[in-house]
């Protein structure tokens, strides 16, 4: 080991306090963090998570992060990294720890973090270089390419929406959502021919009904909990176990809410730097 071998710093947080604004994933793998849970609940140690100094960002460890959150902890340690530059730095120093991890980046989780380059107005050239040292040049096309495409579909998806929606002209959504006019005007009388019902309404329909059918199926299930007790064939340890089991899956889906709202709240900012 080198004289000058660099100690590591390691703070205890909050984990509240810990900011996430930035995503290098498309979404959390729920897999690693059922797996994390179970270490962490066992006692078993695992190679902390990283945060940037001064701002508190996440760099490296949001299954970890959100195993402990599920698990109910309040507090936890963290490695603290150098401040970055910029977010490009932050979010491509999390990128290239999850390329050496145990679960590398997906195609669609480098598309995904190729779409927030360029929606923060990187150009072509640079975005390639950036990922130049992970792929392929053959392979880092294509996903720029796909990045791009995903990019100019969502524009124009926004850009439809906001004219069917009365909230622009024409002119003025090619305009706000930088879109080709005419492009757009196909679009646009291929939506109204085709006469679909929204996103939000079709997405709420469906929250909606698989809202209902889990909280039916959880009163079906605490009804055959109390008649099972009633009838004998469960004790008072068996109704609190299963009552605590319930409240555990409610605490799981409460947090996975809260990280759904961190992540489009973060989406959000990057589409708005446009």
């Amino acid at each position: 080991m080198s004289a000058k071998a660099v100690k590591k710093i390691v703070i205890r947080k909050s984990l509240a306090d810990v900011k996430t604004s930035y995503y290098v994933r498309a979404a959390l793998n729920e897999d690693r963090v059922q797996f994390f849970m179970q270490v962490y609940d066992g006692g078993g140690e695992i190679e902390l998570p990283t945060i940037e100094a001064e701002t508190d960002e996440m760099v490296d460890g949001r299954h970890r992060k959100a195993a402990l959150e599920r698990l109910g902890r309040k507090m936890a340690d963290f490695e603290v990294v150098p401040r970055f530059e910029n977010p490009t730095e932050l979010m491509m120093e999390a990128y290239s720890s999850n390329v050496g991890g145990a679960l590398p980046p997906t195609a669609k989780d480098t598309i995904f973090l190729m779409k927030q380059f360029i929606e923060s107005g990187m150009k072509t050239k640079e975005l390639g270089g950036l990922f130049a040292p992970y792929y392929p040049p053959s392979v880092v096309r294509r996903y720029v390419s796909d990045a791009y495409s995903a990019v100019n579909k969502s524009r124009m998806q926004r850009a439809v929406s906001a004219v069917i929606g009365s909230r622009m002209t024409v002119n003025e959504s090619a305009t706000e959502h930088n879109v080709d006019l005419d492009d757009l005007k196909k679009e646009i009388g291929g939506a109204r021919r085709k006469n679909r019902r929204t996103g939000l309404t079709e997405i709420k329909a469906v929250a909606s009904a698989r809202y209902r059918g889990h909280s039916q199926k959880t009163q079906s299930l605490l009804r055959h909990m109390l008649d099972d007790f009633e009838d004998g064939k469960l004790d008072e340890k068996d109704v609190e176990a299963i009552f605590k089991l319930v409240e555990k899956f409610n605490t799981t889906a409460v947090q996975n809410l809260k990280n759904w709202r961190e992540r489009f709240a973060a989406r959000k900012r990057s589409m708005q730097e446009q």
